[in-house]
């Protein structure tokens, strides 16, 4: 099945005919038809509400000409090796990583479909077909692309689709960034743009988060917005899915966490606008160890939680 035709280029470094045969998202009046950046590696849906879902890291697509993004060495000192392994799962910007988040791609479409079934909209879904060996748009371009003109140009579709589709939705809106981790803890990583230590340290000034249009707009406290009893990590738990934070677990304490990357960074309210964002890191029992039974049912109670929370808030 053809999934997208491709876009006309004077450039013949980037003719890739083979690259429009790979599996296309079949019709369905539950999610809009997608648009494709250049060959079909970023596929946009365009939607109907305030809710935006980016997948970033679940694409499989390894094109053999495309180099592999490769990790670069950096000198430190004894004392900078130990502060980076306290605060490994706080920045990520600079790390070079090149193992996919599996199952994402598949959780963010039932859980678009099953958000149209609940609520009658369509969110807008965002997802890179390359593969993160090849690709990271939740990087820096220079970490995500590394100098290549073909990956650098992907790169600026997604971030672009990103833009647009925040420019289309009715303010207050929000992006979700989807992502999946190993850390087996079998819980939710929420992310805020709050690193791990200031959460530990219930420091809620020292960051400015992703969702601060949310905060400003609600007059909601921070703390009753991160774990109160209508917090998305409410949400989930309600659910019975383990989530930090949450009313349970107010913070990581000494359980890896990851804050929130470059796209929350980027296209949430910390800086300015109306569109907030927020990690969502979803651990390997949800999304692979756990089968494709209980994956389709989060997927399902994740559009759930999420429609429940833009009720609340947006």
């Amino acid at each position: 099945m053809i999934r997208g035709t491709l876009f006309n280029t004077r450039n013949s470094c980037l003719r890739m005919p083979f690259m429009q045969w790979i599996s296309a998202e079949p019709d369905s009046p539950f999610i809009n038809q997608p648009i494709f950046g250049t060959h079909g590696l970023v596929e946009y849906y365009p939607g109907t509400t305030n809710l935006i879902i980016s997948v970033p890291h679940g694409g499989e697509m390894k094109p053999p000409f495309l180099p592999d993004r490769v990790k670069v060495p950096v000198e430190v000192t004894d004392d900078e090796l130990k502060t980076n392994k306290e605060t490994q799962d706080d920045d990520t910007n600079h790390r070079i990583t090149t193992a996919a988040d599996i199952f994402t791609q598949e959780i963010a479409k039932i859980m678009v479909k099953e958000y149209n079934i609940i609520t009658g909209q369509k969110p807008y879904l965002i997802m890179a077909n390359l593969h993160r060996s090849k690709l990271d748009p939740n990087r820096p371009i220079l970490q995500a692309a590394q100098g290549n003109g073909v990956c650098e140009l992907v790169y600026k579709e997604y971030h672009e689709f990103i833009r647009i589709a925040k420019k289309e939705v009715p303010v207050p809106g929000l992006v979700i960034d989807l992502h999946g981790q190993n850390h087996h803890q079998n819980s939710i990583e929420i992310g805020y743009l709050f690193k791990k230590s200031e959460l530990n340290n219930l420091d809620y000034m020292s960051t400015v988060p992703s969702i601060k249009n949310l905060l400003e707009r609600t007059k909601i406290s921070t703390p009753e917005m991160l774990y109160g009893d209508k917090s998305l990590g409410s949400l989930f738990e309600g659910a019975g899915y383990n989530a930090v934070p949450s009313p349970r677990q107010h913070y990581p304490g000494k359980d890896k966490y990851y804050k929130g990357g470059y796209i929350t960074q980027t296209h949430g309210s910390s800086e300015e606008g109306g569109i907030d964002a927020i990690q969502l890191e979803l651990p390997a029992e949800i999304r692979h160890e756990g089968g494709e039974g209980q994956r389709e049912a989060f997927s399902k109670d994740l559009a759930k939680i999420l429609a429940k929370f833009i009720e609340l808030y947006y």
